[in-house]
């Protein structure tokens, strides 16, 4: 069983707080999602490149761990995908959400991830720094 499939039957808190069905639309979503990867929806595979500060970053704060802490996702297109997944599951239908990820880019989610989970941490930093 691949370690994403495990998330998806781990019964934890998130279960527990959107309920079983929700869970079962975020599986079906981030499976969609994965088909279309790299054909219609982008995937840049070294989308960090050689920052190493970034790489840390989603290293440390990012990336899904299993229990034994070890990384599930390698890339940033993998939490862009899970995360993209989850969100669309507010939406009512599968129409609906599948619709949702076509219109609501994963460029969009990309450019406000990044910015959020890379630039922030770093500017917090040099600004802790500075006083």
């Amino acid at each position: 069983m691949k370690q994403i499939e495990k998330m998806f039957s781990h019964e934890g808190k998130t279960t527990k707080v959107v309920g079983t069905s929700r869970i079962k639309a975020y599986k079906e979503i981030y499976r969609h999602i994965s088909e279309k990867q790299g054909n219609e929806l982008p995937y840049h595979g070294d989308y960090l490149g050689n920052n190493e500060l970034a790489k840390s970053i989603y290293q440390k704060k990012y990336f899904l761990k299993d229990l034994e802490n070890e990384h599930i996702e390698t890339q940033p297109e993998d939490v862009f995908k899970r995360l993209a997944a989850f969100m669309a599951t507010v939406e009512g239908g599968k129409s609906k959400q599948k619709n949702m990820l076509k219109n609501s880019t994963q460029n969009y989610l990309k450019d406000v991830l990044f910015q959020v989970v890379v630039y922030l941490p770093a500017l917090e930093t040099s600004t802790e720094s500075k006083h």
